[in-house]
């Protein structure tokens, strides 16, 4: 592609639209910015979840508790994205993880924010309204609420789950009473997670750590329950919701048996559907359900970040993600290399597969599946490619390189699991120099290894440490032409640099998240130019350095849209420059370019034109405003705005557009309206209501939740570049062409006040409207825009923070192409409105606030302020067994202390770069200052190392982390140990009772049953069953022989099996003396 620069238009009169395309930068004097090209793939709609907890349905419209992302995402029943809102923070519409969701009769929406401890109450369209709730064991006080949930009356119900209870309040969150406790009995509860209300005010609760459901009417009085723990129908693995429909059938998300059920309003057992896996009726442990009127039901598939659609009798409809199976679609995308021919090769980890792509993503093959077979794979996390084309994989699951030509086919491989040389702990990073020597990230040995291009071993370097030469958690490498070896030693967050052969040169990076730090970085490249590409995984961020580590640029911010990133962990770029970074949670590609490098394109003038004569055909439709925007006033609002000569060139690529007008008139509360434009060329003026409808129109439509508006002041529309870009792309389009948008009220407001809101933008006091559109094109520069000023709210100049966690809040008076902050002289980072800065270390800070207008102008603020906070003190973690297998429950104890007070203390479960749980540890009720908690693995759970990793926060919101814990999830093959047989008597009458005892142990699972059969000459004589009565592993049984028991000697066979299947034997013998025995 032609290298671009910026264009802005500026259109008047009527109204204004901008739109954005994202850009970043490493601050205000950058030298190199890069412009996103393409992503693929391309989604119908922006369907990206991190971990979805929650799902509610209500007027057609789904909202989803997009968990780790920290937000809420509505979309209609078809799965159309209509908007979303909040980010991680404390602040009102902010969330720190919301799990629950329930939407009212008035289409008001309650969010569990759960580790916030409080519920937060929004209208349909987002805007907050209240909340309440603090941590907390009184009454409206909440320990880690999870559920919501909302009956015909308004009442609220929560699900307070470490409290053990479950409250009701009136809809503004006023108290009215509580029930339950934590135990077994009835109306108890162990972790109640989920929580539902039917027509008739009954409240079911999913009692999830007893494995049953709870029905209680809307007092808390006690009605029934069903359920236990099992796999059968109607018993329950961890469930943690439910749903009611319109008929009173309850939907269960059994999470671990990874199913749903469906009962009766009784508990009867209706139907089941759902098992482990990733096709389109499976399930990766669904959390949230929800029914809706017209018989669907909606499942939240939490691990497969995904929502699934389904009628009331399982059979699937749709799926809303981003995680896909199919040529071109991802599961956790890791690593990423570029041929000679730049075509792009994906390893496409949880898929266990590598794809490979055209330089613009077009899918050229696969090879791979999941196994242990040659050209199988197990998680590949890295990929390399020498010279001569061939393929290197590490095949890290498996313990061993693959290498493959081009097209997939199987060369060779090397290595097992192991500590020597040329084995491997979970190779996660590989590299070829030009040699053809292969360099391999020995992850979980914490070293170097470097090969032959054929498996010969030549080397190693490194072992666990924090010093130069040493690594913790090794997790990319790269060679640059002089052969020097860059590694991502990412537990340390650094970088370190040696020479071929692995003598140190240098290091740089430390852990965090300001500009010199990195937090998890996961892989690396190096261009022809020496240049050092970092993915900083855990900032959502890329970091481009010299071939000394001096900082370049950044580019990234976390989120789902253009430009943004979702703990990106694999990152390439070809021999133009381009870049290309695998948004690893997004589970996408992202390609980039540097657009511009030294001074900024120089700005001019564009024409531009406006039809102002509008006509009215008819009153009893139209009424026409002063500054040609024509209104309906009959049937439904609506109204459209025509621009003509608008000179876009043909497939321009549009940056930024959206609408800013300054009303006239005040109003309580703005309408929401739906944008669009009629998608050809030249369109007419609609001169009636029935020809404005009857305008064929662009498919995308975007919502402009337009809240309260102020007579005077500016208000801007949202972002409409898709619209713009449909039109421009659209085959009928030319430069010059008239557009015409076209706007629908969606709101359910009297016709007059419909009409009030939109002739408020008549303007004949203020400025008119105008219509901002922003795009590439070669040769051009920024042109429009008045001069942003910028002004920090928070921090306070001159004030002192005694916690580590301090909001970062400003205002910009105008618009703006980009912004960002830099905290202590440090490199600037990008960001697009408010967030917390967090990890603050003690002392003095300088921070400075940057806005870069649309001709290019810098304005900044400054402030200077102090942290003097003390972070909670980690001490003890305990991590029991070290090792374990799919199913064990891994049990976490740590010593916690604060003199302010602990709010809480978490446990995060990650393998690589990704988050597998969240644990939340409690507060021992025998050991001052003790946490504990547990990690219930799943069944299905994959093998390999796992980090347990230790955060906690204080009242003050200072936050501390402990070095992560490893353990080993592996495959159990072993049968049971058997020993210390004992039959007594061993000689004996019959008639007496002969007592038998064994010492049975498995060091990876348990114990399930342990017998012993007796038998004579080969003829089985009975079983006798065994139990370890004292749980010391010594099983007992005794054998009650009858007084006609024939003489002889008796074989014992002791059978003893795991829950895994595994079995092991062991033998004795009795000796009965009867009239038919010979001694």
């Amino acid at each position: 592609m032609d290298s671009k620069e910026l264009i802005h238009m500026s259109i008047a009169p009527i109204f204004v639209v901008f739109l954005l395309v994202a850009i970043f930068t490493a601050g205000a004097c950058a030298q190199e910015e890069y412009a996103f090209v393409t992503l693929w793939p391309e989604l119908p709609q922006p369907w990206y979840f991190d971990d979805p907890y929650g799902v509610a349905v209500s007027g057609g419209n789904l909202y989803v508790a997009d968990t780790f992302n920290n937000r809420i995402q509505k979309f209609d029943a078809h799965g159309k994205f209509i908007t979303k809102w909040g980010s991680k923070g404390t602040g009102d519409g902010d969330f720190m993880e919301p799990y629950g969701i329930a939407v009212d009769s008035s289409g008001n929406l309650y969010v569990a924010d759960t580790f916030n401890n409080r519920i937060q109450k929004f209208d349909a369209h987002g805007k907050f309204i209240t909340k309440w709730g603090s941590k907390g064991t009184g009454d409206g006080d909440f320990m880690e609420p999870y559920g919501v949930a909302v009956d015909s009356n308004g009442n609220v119900y929560v699900a307070d789950s470490d409290n053990g209870r479950i409250q009701k309040f009136d809809p503004d969150g006023k108290f009215i009473t509580k029930w339950g406790g934590k135990g077994t009995g009835d109306g108890e509860f162990d972790m109640a997670y989920g929580i539902a209300a039917d027509s008739s005010g009954n409240v079911y609760v999913v009692d999830s750590g007893n494995g049953r459901i709870q029905k209680f009417d809307n007092d808390g009085k006690f009605i029934t329950k069903w359920g236990s723990k099992g796999t059968g129908d109607g018993d329950f693995m961890d469930p943690y919701s439910l749903a009611v429909d319109s008929s009173g059938n309850v939907y269960v998300a059994d999470t671990f048996n990874n199913r749903i059920q469906k009962f009766d309003t009784n508990g009867n057992f209706i139907t089941a559907w759902g098992s482990y896996g990733t096709c389109e009726s499976d399930f990766s442990g669904p959390h949230g359900i929800a029914a809706d009127s017209g018989c669907n039901v909606y499942v939240a598939d939490t691990y497969n970040s995904r929502i699934l659609k389904f009628t009331t009798n399982g059979n699937f409809i749709t799926a809303l993600g981003s995680y896909g199976t199919g040529d071109g679609e991802f599961n956790t995308p890791y690593g990423m290399a570029i041929d000679s021919g730049g075509n792009v090769y994906v390893s496409d980890s949880d898929n266990d597969r590598i794809q490979k792509f055209d330089n613009d993503g077009g899918f050229i093959t696969l090879w791979g599946k999941r196994g242990s077979s040659d050209g199988e794979f197990d998680e590949p996390f890295d990929i390399a490619i020498d010279d001569g084309g061939n393929v290197y994989v590490a095949d890290s699951g498996n313990s061993r390189i693959q290498k493959c030509d081009n097209d997939g086919k199987f060369i060779t491989k090397w290595g097992t699991k192991g500590t020597g040389d040329g084995e491997f702990y979970w190779p996660q990073g590989i590299a070829v120099d030009s040699s053809g020597n292969v360099f391999v990230a020995d992850s979980g040995n914490d070293r170097i290894q470097k090969f032959d291009p054929d498996g010969k071993f030549i080397t190693k370097w490194g072992e666990g440490g924090t010093n130069a030469g040493v690594f913790d958690s090794p997790r990319s490498i790269a060679v640059d032409g002089q052969g020097n070896v860059y590694v991502v030693d990412a537990g340390n967050g650094r970088i370190q640099k040696f020479d071929n052969d692995g003598k140190f040169i240098s290091k740089w990076g430390s852990y965090g998240t300001s500009g010199g730090e990195f937090n998890w970085p996961q892989d690396i490249a190096i261009d022809s130019s020496g240049n050092v590409y970092v993915a900083d995984s855990g900032n959502n961020r890329i970091r481009k350095f010299d071939t000394n580590g001096n900082g370049i640029t950044n580019c990234g911010s976390f989120g789902s849209g253009d430009g943004e990133f979702s703990n990106p962990c694999g990152i390439a770029v070809d021999s133009g420059g381009n870049m290309f970074v695998a948004d690893t949670h997004n589970n996408r590609i992202q390609k980039f370019k540097i657009y511009r490098a030294g001074k900024k394109g120089v700005a001019a003038e564009i024409d531009t034109g406006v039809d102002d004569g509008f006509v009215a055909r008819s009153t009893d439709f139209f009424h026409t405003g002063s500054t040609g925007i024509t209104i309906g006033t009959a049937h439904e609002f609506s109204a459209f705005l025509r621009f003509s000569t608008v000179k876009i060139p043909k497939k321009a690529e549009i940056t930024k557009a959206y609408i800013s007008v300054v009303p006239t008139a005040t109003n309580a509360a703005g309408p929401q309206v739906n944008i669009s434009a009629a998608d050809v060329a030249n369109p007419s003026t609609p001169t009636t209501y029935s020809e404005f409808y009857a305008c064929k129109r662009t498919t995308s439509t975007v919502n402009w939740d337009a809240s309260t508006w102020t007579a005077g002041e500016s208000v801007n529309s949202t972002d409409i570049s898709m619209v713009i870009q449909e039109l421009v792309d659209s085959y009928d389009y030319f430069a010059g062409a008239p557009i015409l948008l076209l706007f629908d009220f969606a709101d359910h407001n009297t016709t007059t006040e419909k009409a009030q809101y939109f002739a408020a933008f008549e303007n004949a006091e203020y400025e008119s409207p105008k219509l901002y559109i922003e795009y590439y094109q070669k040769g051009r520069g920024i042109v429009g825009s008045i001069p942003s000023e910028v002004a920090i709210i928070s921090p306070v100049e001159n004030v002192t923070y005694e916690t580590t966690t301090v909001d970062l809040r400003y205002i910009v008076n105008g618009l703006t192409r980009w912004e960002g902050y830099s905290l202590d002289g440090a490199e600037n980072i990008t960001v697009s409105g408010n967030r917390t800065l967090d990890k603050l270390k003690d002392g003095s800070h300088n921070l400075t606030i940057y806005a870069e207008d649309l001709r290019g102008t810098i304005r900044s603020d400054t402030v200077s302020f102090e942290v003097h906070a003390v972070a909670p003190t980690i001490t003890n973690v305990k991590v029991t067994p070290t090792y374990a297998v799919p199913g064990n429950t891994i049990d976490i104890a740590v010593d916690v202390f604060d003199s302010s007070g602990v709010l809480w203390v978490r446990a995060f479960v990650t393998k690589g770069d990704k988050g597998i749980r969240t644990i939340s540890l409690s507060l021992s009720e025998t050991k001052e200052d003790v946490y504990r908690g547990a990690w219930r693995t799943l069944i299905f759970e994959k093998c390999g190392i796992y980090n347990i990793t230790i955060h906690a926060r204080d009242t003050e919101r200072n936050e501390a982390f402990a070095k992560p814990c490893q353990i080993e999830i592996i495959s159990d093959t072993e049968a049971p140990k058997i020993v210390n047989i004992v039959v007594d008597p061993d000689i004996t009458e019959p008639g007496t009772h002969i007592h038998i005892s064994v010492d049975v142990f498995d060091v990876l699972s348990e114990v399930q049953d342990v017998k012993c059969t007796v038998s004579k000459d080969g003829e089985e004589v009975t079983t006798v069953h065994m139990q370890d009565l004292d749980k010391d592993g010594t099983y007992t049984g005794t054998w009650r022989t009858m007084f006609f028991l024939a003489g002889g000697i008796y074989d014992i066979d002791v059978i003893a099996t795991d829950n895994k299947g595994n079995e092991a034997s062991a033998k004795a013998d009795v000796f009965i003396v009867g009239a038919s025995s010979e001694l």
